[in-house]
């Protein structure tokens, strides 16, 4: 679920499999509009609530552009600048 897009390979404490994620988030369904299904997530929100958007959100689009350059294929060249 994660190999391609996170470059993660297995689950660990923080990064569920698929089977447990599916299994979380459809035990939560009806009782939040919004949630993070899976216990670590929940743990990694609630601290994230003390963090500006601003600094999450810079930190996220970082993450998002580094892992970007390893997911390319040649299939799908697109040219990022360093």
């Amino acid at each position: 679920m994660t190999a391609r897009v996170a470059s993660i390979e297995k689950a660990s404490i923080f990064v569920a499999s698929a089977k447990d994620y599916a299994e979380a988030g459809i035990r939560r369904i009806g009782y939040e509009i919004e949630c993070s299904p899976y216990w670590s997530h929940s743990l990694q929100s609630y601290f994230a609530s003390f963090v500006p958007h601003f600094l999450l959100d810079a930190w996220r689009l970082s993450i998002g552009i580094r892992r970007s350059r390893h997911i390319i294929t040649p299939h799908h060249p697109i040219h990022l600048p360093n």
